[in-house]
């Protein structure tokens, strides 16, 4: 989606923002949310258990060494085959919780979240690219915009995994996933 709102050339910004920011922040920060507030074991030991556990970040602590290293082009190729059906499994995963018929209870909490995820950090760093640096500037447009994306598929799985409530996990990812299509190009417009 970002290269086709702000072009070709955020697209290396963008996979930079997804793999060490959000990417990072899922696996460290996730998996301290998800032992202190999910069900299950809390504090230190847990978390480190969960990241150790936690099939992506194993993939990334690999993935540097391998850089360095270099690998066959047929093993790279192999590797992104698998890598492409990590989101279409996941989105399946929450697809089949999702509705739009839920509790009422789940409402007040999704919109807030998703407010809070797709409208007040990005108008946060909006402000603070307005006062330090530029809006047009190719990281903080790609910063901003990627920001304003609805909430990871992953970060889903990972809660509803964590024993957070189902049905407000799917229908905040469902509809910010929905609310996106008309969300993510209004914000380009003003980037």
């Amino acid at each position: 989606m970002v290269g086709g709102l702000l072009g070709d050339d955020h697209l290396s910004a963008a996979i930079a923002y997804d793999q060490l920011g959000t990417f990072l922040a899922l696996a460290i920060y996730g998996s301290y949310i998800s032992s202190r507030f999910g069900t299950g074991d809390s504090g230190g030991r847990a978390i480190l258990q969960r990241l150790s556990r936690f099939g992506p970040f194993l993939a990334l602590l690999t993935v540097i060494p391998l850089r360095i290293i270099g690998i066959h082009a047929d093993v790279v190729a192999v590797l992104n085959d698998i890598g492409y059906t990590v989101a279409p499994v996941a989105m399946g995963a929450l697809g089949l919780r999702f509705t739009l018929r839920v509790d009422r209870s789940v409402i007040a909490p999704a919109v807030t979240g998703l407010i809070i995820k797709m409208v007040a950090v990005p108008a946060v760093l909006f402000l603070v690219a307005l006062i330090f640096a530029s809006t047009g500037d190719l990281m903080w447009s790609t910063s901003i915009l990627e920001s304003a994306a609805p909430p990871m598929v992953t970060a889903g799985v990972v809660a509803i995994a964590s024993g957070f409530n189902e049905k407000l996990v799917a229908f905040v990812v469902g509809v910010g996933t929905l609310a996106a299509f008309a969300w993510l190009p209004m914000v380009s417009l003003v980037l």
